[in-house]
């Protein structure tokens, strides 16, 4: 206890002993604080990069959601526009109003019957479905501007028209008419 009493009078002595106290406290216990610390800063960095990439998921998941609604919805109208074997007289009717539409006159329209070498090329689908595609020749008589018209109402109907072949032939009768052979595809769905 004298010799507190001594060094209590001291300024210097009682600096240096704080200066030694608070030393030794950075050395043993800040250290292991600043240790924890360090760790909780990295565990953090690693949660924000986990939420991050998280968010970003979540706005990729969502998109993929929409993205696959809207694929669906695209592949249920393409599969309208798909004929079945049974519906190819419904196919000619159309191409028959399109015509009558455009004022085109049809001097003859029919299936184009292929050998099996030839359509050898069917597409199996989902494993049941096979596709293949059927020609369709048709021959007219019309103008310019009712072609066009013709071709423009094939190639936005429902149903797809696949246009291969246009043949155009001035009409040696009539000069403002054409004869025109027109050979479509149609792919059709076999049940």
């Amino acid at each position: 206890l004298g010799l507190l009493s001594r060094f209590k009078d001291d300024a210097k002595v009682i600096i240096a002993i704080a200066a030694a106290v608070f030393f030794l406290d950075a050395v043993f216990v800040l250290r292991f604080q600043f240790v924890s610390v360090g760790r909780m800063f990295k565990e953090a960095g690693q949660l924000k990069t986990g939420i991050i990439s998280t968010r970003n998921d979540a706005k990729f998941l969502s998109t993929f959601k929409n993205r696959s609604s809207d694929l669906k919805k695209e592949i249920d109208e393409l599969d309208k526009m798909v004929l079945t074997e049974g519906d190819m007289p419904k196919a000619l009717e159309n191409i028959s109003q399109f015509a009558d539409r455009s004022a085109v006159r049809i001097l003859k329209i029919r299936p184009i019957v292929e050998s099996d070498a030839k359509t050898a090329n069917k597409t199996a689908v989902k494993g049941q479905e096979v596709f293949s595609r059927k020609k369709i020749s048709i021959f007219a008589k019309c103008g310019f501007n009712e072609l066009g018209r013709f071709i423009a109402l094939l190639e936005n109907s429902p149903t797809f028209f696949d246009i291969k072949s246009v043949e155009i032939q001035t009409d040696q009768q009539e000069f403002t008419k054409h004869t025109v052979t027109i050979i479509l595809e149609v792919a059709v769905r076999k049940a």
